[in-house]
């Protein structure tokens, strides 16, 4: 797979009220098929700081699991970190809300992790499979998420919730697949 950038434009509506980048890029297969598409966004923040958005990330499910997402966006880290941007901001749906906890993003606010501390907390407490260890792990979760600030769980711990070696699904990534929050992640 390769990532081919399209043609970047200034749109207006950036954070400090300037125009923001807008870049759009295709993702092709070897037989030059396309595999996927994305849009980012770039903006200055009130303090001047660049900030990347990303707006769009879709893969074709022949072309998940593989490691690409994982190994692209380390790549795109490394090059916003050349070019002086600052922070990633992402908002989640269908299977980037497991996707990006485990690309190492944190929670925008104490609202998205309470919220997904409810939905994680419900689907173990009522899963009848679940053990008392996950239970009680689950509910710890729940009151972090509760308190927020300093005690807020990563998107990742709730990820991670129920794990195994060798297992391909569990109770924390099933939660987390489809799963809506705002996440950040600084640079």
């Amino acid at each position: 797979l390769h990532v081919e950038i399209g043609d970047p434009r200034s749109m207006p509506g950036g954070l400090d009220g300037s125009n923001k980048l807008w870049v759009p890029f295709t993702i092709v297969n070897q037989d030059g098929e396309q595999a996927g598409r994305g849009t980012r966004y770039i903006t200055r923040n009130s303090a001047g700081e660049l900030e990347v958005e990303h707006a769009l990330f879709i893969l074709s499910p022949q072309v998940r699991s593989g490691g690409f997402s994982s190994r692209w966006l380390r790549q795109m880290e490394d090059r916003y970190r050349e070019a002086g941007i600052k922070r990633i901001n992402i908002s989640t749906d269908d299977v980037g809300g497991y996707a990006w906890a485990k690309g190492g993003f944190d929670f925008a606010n104490d609202a998205d992790a309470r919220h997904i501390a409810t939905k994680v907390d419900m689907s173990v407490q009522f899963n009848p499979i679940s053990s008392p260890e996950m239970r009680e792990q689950a509910a710890e979760l729940k009151r972090r998420a509760r308190a927020g600030g300093d005690e807020r769980p990563t998107p990742l711990e709730f990820a991670m919730l129920g794990w195994t070696p060798g297992a391909e699904t569990w109770p924390g990534k099933q939660a987390m697949l489809g799963s809506n929050w705002k996440g950040v992640k600084e640079l």
